[in-house]
Parts: C-alpha cells; sequence; structure tokens
C-alpha cells in the first residue's frame, strides 16, 4: 500500500498527524513498515 498526501504547509501537516484517524493508524505502525519522506517543492536546493 502507499500513501501519498499533499499538504499547504508545516502546520496543516502537523496538525493532521495530532488528529484521532492518525493517532489510530500509529497503534499499527509498529507493524508495518513506514518510511516518511517529506518534500518542499517551493524552496529549490542545490
Amino acid at each position: 500500500m502507499l500513501v501519498a498526501e499533499r499538504w499547504q504547509d508545516q502546520e496543516s501537516l502537523t496538525a493532521n498527524l495530532q488528529g484521532q484517524q492518525a493517532v489510530a493508524f500509529q497503534k499499527w505502525a509498529n507493524r508495518i513498515r513506514v518510511d516518511i519522506l517529506q518534500n518542499d517543492a517551493l524552496n529549490e536546493r542545490l
């Protein structure tokens, strides 16, 4: 399963991760492989 989400800003992402659904999902995180990649497309880096 692949889940991709897009958030407007860090504050929105943080609020979502503290929500009920995210907390419920985190209870399963130790049973599955979870890789979190955070990209910032607006701030180009060399």
